[in-house]
């Protein structure tokens, strides 16, 4: 049996998803020009990156393992009798 596709859904969530990231371009070029800061998590990110060029690689490997870790663990369901 074939599900059919609700195509406006699909629209409308690939409308969203290019909006929210022409948002994030906004957001680096009022930085770049001046116009807003960056947070203090932010800026601390982008410091720490210019110090570490590997740090993004190192935080998606962390991202990876917690999220595998997480898959791993049994639910509190599992574990009443």
């Amino acid at each position: 049996m074939t599900r059919r596709r609700d195509l406006f859904e699909e629209l409308m969530e690939g409308f969203d998803a290019l909006s929210d990231r022409r948002a994030g371009k906004r957001t680096l070029e009022n930085w770049e020009q001046g116009r807003a800061k960056p947070n203090a998590q932010v800026a601390f990110l982008i410091r720490m990156v210019q110090r570490f060029p590997d740090t993004l690689r190192r935080l998606a490997e962390i991202w990876s393992l917690m999220a595998t870790a997480t898959r791993r663990r049994p639910s509190s369901r599992a574990l009443v009798p």
